[in-house]
């Protein structure tokens, strides 16, 4: 197939529509004729003429790490992280991070959010629904695992993210948790991560 046939065949296995503006400069008509090499069949430019589709099938392939964020909703924190450091002058963050006792080989527990932002440590919880745990006496202990861990590690800020608005139960009970320590209880939710 001579390059300028190969040029129009292309374009027309490409688009079914707007041949010839692809081939603007190309001595090509629409209409016109070309032989297949193969059969040596003369034949016009016709769709129906192509042995494949107009339109290519697409195929995507994501990266495993980034299948199994987006399935583990990795969107929530790093929504989270962005906008504390879109807010902040200085930032560093560290990924998800399990923190464990010395004397113990069970983790203390899993922080979702973990930053220096402005020279303050942040810890912080991230979820995807309104709740840091199904029922209050669950969202107690865990946040008083938040409080003990961010007062072993100095943190100055608390911060609950979540891709939905939190029920004004939970903003009570951290509230109520971290009321007489130096930690500030900061809630993202939904309007907070998407500005």
């Amino acid at each position: 197939m001579a390059l300028c046939e190969m040029k129009f065949f292309i374009a027309a296995l490409f688009s079914n529509v707007g041949i010839a503006e692809l081939l603007t400069g190309s001595r090509l008509q629409i209409g016109e004729l070309f032989r297949c090499n193969r059969c040596r069949l003369e034949q016009s430019i016709l769709s129906a003429n192509l042995f494949a589709r107009p339109e290519p099938t697409w195929y995507y392939k994501l990266d495993e790490l980034v299948y199994q964020g987006i399935t583990n909703n990795m969107h929530v924190p790093l929504l989270a992280l962005d906008r504390l450091r879109r807010s902040a002058q200085s930032f560093m963050h560290a990924d998800e991070h399990e923190f464990v006792r010395r004397s113990e080989e069970k983790p203390l527990i899993e922080v979702d959010i973990c930053c220096i932002a402005d020279g303050m440590l942040t810890i912080g919880e991230a979820k995807v629904s309104d709740r840091v745990a199904d029922t209050a006496s669950g969202e107690r202990a865990a946040l008083r695992e938040y409080r003990e861990l961010a007062t072993l590690l100095g943190a100055e800020k608390f911060i609950l993210a979540s891709e939905v608005d939190w029920s004004p139960r939970t903003k009570e009970i951290a509230a109520e948790l971290f009321q007489g320590t130096n930690i500030s209880v900061h809630t993202l939710g939904r309007a907070d991560l998407y500005s």
